[in-house]
Parts: structure tokens; C-alpha cells; sequence
């Protein structure tokens, strides 16, 4: 007969059960199969997008990406048993039976299924113990005298699956920049290797923090809370062996399923906790089942850049840069003494090389100093790797890293939380000392954008700047706008304005959507420090900047030149790293 276990993994109950003559029924066969899948290179990592799929017959959609790899992975042991014994309470739900949305819908499967149920307790003492194997016999049969020939499917012996010839390593290795990556989930949706090869990309390499039983049992007093699923409880004992044995970890990722409520907020916990123990940037960031390589690119390349390039946030010696910011809806230069902006220009991108020539001679005309003169040049924004072939020996930067240090120099702050409201996306960085300490970008959805703000501006036919003035004469409270989503955001406008409501409601409740955005968005993942330092193109609309004093409860500062931040940051590092 085959018996499914629960946990999907328990190795004593699966012996007990093997050792009645019958075929257990566990993870570690689904696993073993994934391992031994020719196709894959990574295993045993290799939740598909059709697996995925699979679990969408009985989970919902909006399901946690781990949860849903979960069900798909063990979903098939539910329909293939005959009869299942559940050891309620197990203290040791970890790995396959990790997740408690995944266990839910699971057993709830397996209930419908009417097949025979035995429900143990786990036992505590020697005496619970017995009982427990009475009732095991009463279920199964008492133990054969001799075990059945052959390996069975779920047997708890071992088996070679797998060899791999060891790498050839120089006898005098070079440390490896170390990025340690914790989560919870992530094996099973499918990301894992996405994940790898984005730190690889850029050169380092990741480290999983090892975790001990001693160290679980740890979280709740350092923590103060015990998670109710048991993979979240292994990201609190990953987190507190990082900080007791960092292995020359320079930063940290950490990454729990989307729409996990439990994992948000244990993923903030995290985050804060290893920033403050360690003192290394970190960042924290929820998956999907369709996050990719190039998705979190951006964000590890950032994380690097801040470990590794920490020497140049400081004050840069003297000296004449260029720093020009190819972003996505505009691109900007600046000439920057190390003091001052001197010089800069503002054109809406269309085609990167071109306006970044055009932005640069501007910039170059308006501070009446020619190219040979400069010291210096510094390219950042999504378009600097091409923007980078236009001149030699250019410094290339992340336009995270660009935005900070340009935010602490032209603000003079060295304690702030930034914020960058770009034309695709958002950026919070949280600086303490004039160090980065932890960073966020994006946003749910393009409602938390700029872009947003011109399209609104444009359908209530004034400017974007003049949007901001009208917002600081409207009262947003009295207009409810969905402004998450950039289409339904504008369908909320023409509703608002046909039934007559006033563009300076209008104009108010969009600010306030926005701030309300960050607020919820942005702050989880970061670190509040007070002030805010509002950059880029957004901080020229001033209801904005209200909102978000209102929103926050936080100071907002504006600098000079702010708009250029990311411009004037590239500059100072291209100084910095001569």
C-alpha cells in the first residue's frame, strides 16, 4: 500500500512505514526526480513554469510563488496515496512542508480524497512514544520480520543520484565578493537559479548562510516572534548565524514570496537586523514566479556597487566632471567642480546617443568650458552602457548609487532617507553616516511612476509643474483615487471629472496616491531616516513634496539642482575614483 507522510519529508515516519511492508510516500522521491531531470543544470532547483501551472488546478492565483512550487511538487503524492498518516503539531516543518499556505491547501486535498487518515501527535516523552507506534500498528500492521526486496520509491536509505567532478581551483584562490542571499520560497518557484546568475553577472558570487536546530530554537528570544511557517523561521536562524559568522559576506539579499503577509514581514525583520549587526547594505525584494535574471539586475549591481565602491561616497577632491544620466524618459548632464553645478541641461530621451551628445554640449556651453578640460566623466541611467561609448575612460555607476551620492552632496545631509520618483520607476535609499545602508527600487505597479504624473497633467491639459501648484490648492480627502495601477488610475480622472469634481481636488488626490505608495511600498524595505531628500524630476512638483511630508510624518528637503542629482552623483564619483 502506499502511505503518504506529513511532514512531506519526515524520515522517521517514513521508515516506520517502509518498515511495515508498505511504500512510503515523501518529497524526497519528488526531489530525487527533479534531481535526476537531464535537463536541467542547477538541481535540485527545477520547479517548472508547467509544474506552476499544474498548481493553478487547485491553488488561487494570487498564491505565494513558493507555495504554489510546493503544491506542484507534492500534488501528485496526494492523489497517488492509498492512506496517509498526519503527525499534527510536528515541530520540524521545514523544507517541502515549510510553507503553511502550501501544507493548508495540501491536506485539504487530502481530506477530500476519503482515503484512511491516521492523525498522530508528536510524541514529547518515551511514553507518547509508544503510543505512538501502537497506533501505528493498528493502522499499518506490526513490523515485517524481513525487509521487502528491492528499494522502495520512498525509502529513507541513500542513494547516489548524482556525481560531479571537483572544480579545479588555483592554489592561491582570491576571495570571492561574497553576496549572501536568504530566503524562503525560493527553491520552489522556480527562481533559484534566476537569482544565481544575476550575482554572478556581475561578478560575485552567492553564500547561503548554513543554520543549525540550536539557532532555530534561538529566533524567538532574539526575535521576540516564531513565524508559523517553518521556512520563515529558518530565514530568522540563517539571519542570526550571518551575523555571528559573517564569511566575509559584503552584502545581503533577502527575498521572500509576493503576497506572503508572514513574509513581508519577517523579510523587513531580516533586513533590519543583518544592516545593523554587520553594517553592509542589504536589500530586500519579493518574488514572483516570473522574476528573471535581467529583473534583479539593476538591484544586485547596486548592492555591489555599494560594497565595493563605499570608498567614493565622501566629498569629492577638486576638480572639473562631466556627469550625464541617460534615464529612461529624459537624460540630463551636468559640469560639477566638486562644489557646484556649474553647468546643465534637460532633454526627454528618445534617442539615447544623440541626446546624450546634445545634453553634454549644452551642459559643456552653459559652464563655458570645452571637453579637454574636464577631469573627469561619470555616466549613469539605464542608457550608460551606451551612453559610456561616447567617451573615453568614462566612470559607468548604477543610477542607485548616482542618485544617492548626488542626493547627500547637493543636500549636505549625511543622514537621510532619499527618494528618487524616475519616469519608470522609484528608488528609497537609506543612508546613515554617509553610508548606504539598505535600498528598494520599483514599485507595484507604474501609478507610483512620473510617468503617471504626465499622464494625468496631460488629460487635465496643464504642465506637470503646474499639476504640483494646483495640488497644494486642493484637498485630496475629499477625491478617493486607485492610482496603483496607471490605467485605472486615469479611468478614476475622467470618472472624477465627469461628475464635475475639481482639477485642484484632482491634482491633490493624485500626489497623495503617490506618497500613500511610497509609504506602503517603500518604507518596509528600507530604513526611515529623517529627512527625506526628494530628487530627481518629481521634486520640482511641489504637492508632491507636501504629500509626502504628510504621508510620512517625515521632514522633506528639496536641494538645489535637484532634479540632477543622479548626474551630479556620477560626476562626484568619477572625481572620487581617480
Amino acid at each position: 500500500m502506499k502511505v503518504l507522510v506529513f511532514p512531506f519529508n519526515s524520515l522517521i515516519l517514513s521508515d516506520l512505514v517502509f518498515r511495515r511492508g508498505h511504500e512510503p510516500l515523501t518529497s524526497m522521491s519528488c526531489i530525487a526526480g527533479k534531481v535526476q531531470d537531464k535537463r536541467f543544470e542547477r538541481p535540485p532547483f527545477n520547479i517548472t513554469d508547467e509544474d506552476l501551472a499544474r498548481a493553478l488546478k487547485v491553488a488561487p492565483a494570487d498564491m505565494p510563488a513558493g507555495a504554489k512550487g510546493r503544491i506542484a511538487l507534492l500534488m501528485p503524492l496526494i492523489y497517488e496515496a492509498e492512506a496517509a498518516i498526519i503527525m499534527e503539531d510536528a515541530e520540524a516543518c521545514f523544507g517541502p512542508s515549510g510553507c503553511l499556505r502550501a501544507n493548508m491547501t495540501l491536506l485539504n486535498i487530502l481530506a477530500k480524497r476519503g482515503i484512511p487518515i491516521l492523525k498522530i501527535e508528536e510524541p514529547r516523552d518515551v511514553e507518547k512514544a509508544k503510543k505512538l507506534l501502537k497506533e501505528i500498528d493498528r493502522f499499518l500492521g506490526k513490523p515485517r520480520s524481513a525487509r521487502p526486496s528491492g528499494l522502495s520509491k520512498g525509502s529513507s536509505q541513500a542513494l547516489i543520484i548524482r556525481t560531479y567532478p571537483s572544480p579545479k581551483v588555483p592554489t592561491y584562490p582570491s576571495a570571492p565578493f561574497k553576496i549572501a542571499d536568504l530566503s524562503c520560497g525560493l527553491e520552489y518557484s522556480g527562481v533559484f537559479s534566476e537569482v544565481v546568475d544575476a550575482i554572478r553577472s556581475i561578478g560575485a558570487e552567492p553564500y547561503i548562510p548554513e543554520y543549525s536546530k540550536e539557532k532555530v530554537k534561538q529566533i524567538e528570544e532574539v526575535f521576540g516572534i516564531k513565524p508559523a511557517s517553518g521556512d520563515l523561521r529558518i530565514l530568522l536562524a540563517q539571519a542570526l548565524s550571518l551575523t555571528e559568522l559573517s564569511m566575509g559576506v559584503k552584502g545581503a539579499i533577502v527575498m521572500t514570496c509576493f503576497r506572503c503577509g508572514e513574509g513581508s514581514l519577517i523579510r523587513n525583520i531580516v533586513r533590519s537586523f543583518i544592516a545593523e549587526k554587520l553594517k553592509i547594505p542589504v536589500i530586500a525584494y519579493s518574488f514572483t514566479e516570473r522574476t528573471k535574471a535581467y529583473n534583479l539586475y539593476l538591484r544586485i549591481e547596486a548592492l555591489y556597487n555599494m560594497a565595493s565602491k563605499r570608498k567614493f561616497y565622501r566629498e569629492p577632491m577638486k576638480g572639473l566632471a562631466l556627469g550625464l544620466d541617460s534615464g529612461s524618459t529624459s537624460t540630463k548632464a551636468v559640469v560639477y567642480d566638486g562644489k557646484d553645478v556649474l553647468g546643465y541641461s534637460w532633454i526627454p530621451t528618445v534617442d539615447i546617443e544623440k541626446d546624450a551628445e546634445r545634453a553634454v554640449n549644452k551642459a559643456l556651453k552653459m559652464a563655458g568650458v570645452s571637453k579637454s578640460q574636464l577631469d573627469a566623466i561619470g555616466v549613469t541611467g539605464y542608457g550608460r552602457f551606451k551612453a559610456e561609448k561616447m567617451f573615453q575612460e568614462a566612470f559607468k555607476v548604477d543610477d542607485v548609487n548616482s542618485s544617492a551620492l548626488g542626493a547627500i552632496l547637493l543636500s549636505k545631509s549625511k543622514s537621510c532617507l532619499i527618494l528618487d520618483i524616475g519616469g519608470t520607476d522609484s528608488k528609497a535609499i537609506s543612508i546613515r553616516d554617509m553610508n548606504p545602508t539598505s535600498f528598494s527600487v520599483g514599485g507595484t505597479c507604474a501609478g507610483a511612476s512620473g510617468r503617471f504624473l504626465e499622464i494625468v497633467a496631460s488629460r487635465l491639459g496643464v504642465s506637470v509643474g503646474e499639476l504640483g501648484e494646483m495640488a497644494l490648492q486642493g484637498m485630496s480627502s475629499k477625491v478617493a483615487l486607485n492610482a496603483y495601477c496607471a490605467i485605472f488610475g486615469l479611468q478614476d480622472v475622467v470618472a472624477l471629472l465627469a461628475r464635475g469634481v475639481s482639477k485642484h481636488e484632482i491634482a491633490a488626490a493624485v500626489c497623495r496616491s503617490i506618497a500613500e505608495q511610497f509609504y506602503q511600498q517603500f518604507l518596509g524595505d528600507v530604513d526611515a531616516v529623517n529627512p527625506i531628500i526628494h530628487v530627481g524630476g518629481t521634486s520640482l512638483i511641489k504637492g508632491l513634496t507636501e504629500a509626502l511630508r504628510e504621508v510620512t510624518g517625515l521632514d522633506v528637503v528639496v536641494p538645489r539642482c535637484s532634479q540632477f542629482a543622479g548626474a551630479v552623483g556620477a560626476a562626484a564619483m568619477a572625481l572620487n575614483s581617480r
